[in-house]
């Protein structure tokens, strides 16, 4: 047995810091996942972009691909897709990595838009990370996003790029996690901003959060097509209910040219739409040119 577990872990050593994905994809009735070729994998949309994110990050992500002698694995037990978590982690084990991403991605069409009657398009993620030596969970990522479109594959472009915009916030704690914190809780909630067609309000609305009592710098995290993400107090760990007052405290604000409209919140993210507020035609005398 010890060889037997010798012969498994040895060629693996490089993947020992590594984070293996084991999530599974579905895009309408097709359900993806790439260990059903395991020793050449074909990854997901999803695998990708969170490859991307990881590698960003310095996160390194196992790819059997790259193994000299990757590990056989029973079709019976990871034959199909989304896995137990127990199975996730025995797979990870089995790969090498030390940590693991599993969960759902969810791609699919919605109804058109109610006002404007566009195709839409929404993505689910239910994502989360373990350690290969427990099942208890280190960080859960739960995210739902939604976006329209004349085009539909520009709806569903949209909608996955703010979905994992938004994964990219809650992974980048990643690397500072450690193994003997479970439970962590999720990062300080952040602003998202839609709608911004130039950069005035995103200057403005900065400077509104700064004169919020607490608020010392306001930086942007991450922007998208239209779409801005901010941290409050970047760098400092503060207490959510700050952060949550300070944006409260910008959505009373009179905004010259432009209004907020609150449209989701949750434990990591508040969305606001910036939307122009109707300029006042002025009007003339009879007789004026």
């Amino acid at each position: 047995m010890l060889a037997l577990i010798g012969l498994l872990v040895s060629p693996l050593s490089a993947a020992a810091q590594g984070v293996l994905l084991s999530v599974t994809h579905l895009d309408g009735d097709q359900e993806h996942f790439w260990w059903a070729e395991p020793n050449t994998p074909r990854w997901t949309e999803s695998d990708e972009a969170l490859k991307t994110i990881l590698s960003d990050i310095g996160v390194p992500v196992v790819d059997p691909s790259t193994m000299p002698d990757p590990p056989q694995i029973s079709r019976l037990v990871y034959g199909h897709g989304r896995l137990s978590t127990t199975n996730a982690i025995n797979l990870a084990v089995l790969f090498g990595a030390k940590r693991l991403i599993t969960g759902v991605t969810v791609v699919e069409p919605v109804g058109p838009s109610p006002i404007f009657g566009y195709p839409g398009f929404k993505v689910s993620l239910d994502l989360h990370v373990f350690t290969t030596n427990t099942t208890v969970e280190l960080l859960p990522v739960a995210i739902e996003e939604v976006a329209f479109a004349e085009d539909a594959n520009e709806a569903r472009r949209r909608a996955t790029e703010r979905a994992f915009a938004r994964a990219r916030l809650m992974l980048a704690h990643l690397p500072a996690l450690q193994e003997a914190e479970v439970g962590v809780p999720s990062a300080e909630p952040v602003l998202v901003v839609t709608g911004l067609e130039d950069a005035a309000p995103l200057v403005e609305l900065k400077r509104q959060l700064k004169t919020f009592e607490g608020v010392t710098d306001v930086m942007e995290v991450w922007a998208a097509e239209g779409v801005v993400a901010v941290e409050i107090n970047p760098g400092a760990l503060d207490d959510p209910t700050l952060i949550l007052n300070a944006i409260d405290h910008l959505l009373r604000q009179d905004l010259p040219g432009f209004s907020l409209q609150e449209v989701s919140r949750d434990a990591q993210c508040v969305e606001v739409i910036a939307l122009p507020k109707l300029q006042k035609r002025e009007t003339t005398g009879a007789g004026a040119p």
